[in-house]
């Protein structure tokens, strides 16, 4: 999905235009240095480093309180949507477009929570997801 996302974009956004579908981030690069393929290997490091992280806070500390404290049918996908809206708007400095992309597996991460009860299943898809998207498809083109 990430990966025909990512084709539509370069396809329908003017400055995407031309750009590969495939970038890898820097590691194979044949036309940059070793420092680059360095320096993209230490990112892609901090980034699942970071993932943990955001897992806890967003479902850990957000969703499952909500979960708990809202009542009703719609508890838990009410709790769901106002953890990755959070979550989301937590994307924004990056760029609008960015905070957009970030919308839709965040949801799919608070399903998984909600639906195994633990954090492992969304840091994992998280961490696979985004390590893809930023450092193999080159999502971070969008930041400028």
């Amino acid at each position: 999905v990430v990966t025909v996302l990512k084709m539509v974009l370069v396809h329908t956004v003017p400055s995407l235009g031309g750009a590969p579908v495939f970038r890898l981030g820097g590691f194979l690069d044949p036309e940059g240095s070793s420092s680059r393929a360095w320096f993209a290997l230490v990112m892609s490091l901090a980034y699942v480093a970071a993932v943990p992280l955001q897992e806890f806070v967003v479902r850990g500390a957000l969703q499952s309180p909500l979960q708990r404290f809202l009542v009703g049918p719609r508890a838990t996908v009410t709790a769901i949507v106002i953890a990755n809206s959070l979550f989301t708007t937590s994307h924004l400095h990056l760029s609008t477009t960015f905070a957009l992309i970030a919308l839709f597996p965040g949801f799919l991460w608070g399903w998984l929570y909600a639906r195994h009860g633990t954090l492992v299943a969304p840091i994992v898809s998280h961490a696979l997801t985004g390590w893809f998207g930023l450092f193999v498809l080159g999502f971070d083109q969008l930041l400028s």
